[in-house]
């Protein structure tokens, strides 16, 4: 709800209170990648999209959002 509101500060911090539970979540990593994206912190969501290819190094998400932070 906070993220399709535009609350990335709230958002941000639940998911990382979800990843805290379960680090290797994917989906939880996509989502903090995302906001990262979305607030222009490239290093940040790179870090992030890394752990999920990491994970499942065929993910869609990953490998097309990488390119947005400069790879």
């Amino acid at each position: 709800l906070y993220y399709t509101e535009g609350r990335l500060s709230a958002s941000l911090s639940y998911f990382r209170q979800a990843e805290k539970l379960n680090p290797y979540d994917v989906d939880v990593l996509c989502s903090i990648a995302s906001i990262f994206i979305i607030k222009k912190e490239f290093p940040k969501a790179k870090f992030y999209l890394k752990r999920v290819l990491a994970l499942d190094a065929k993910n869609s998400y990953a490998l097309r959002n990488l390119k947005k932070t400069g790879n």
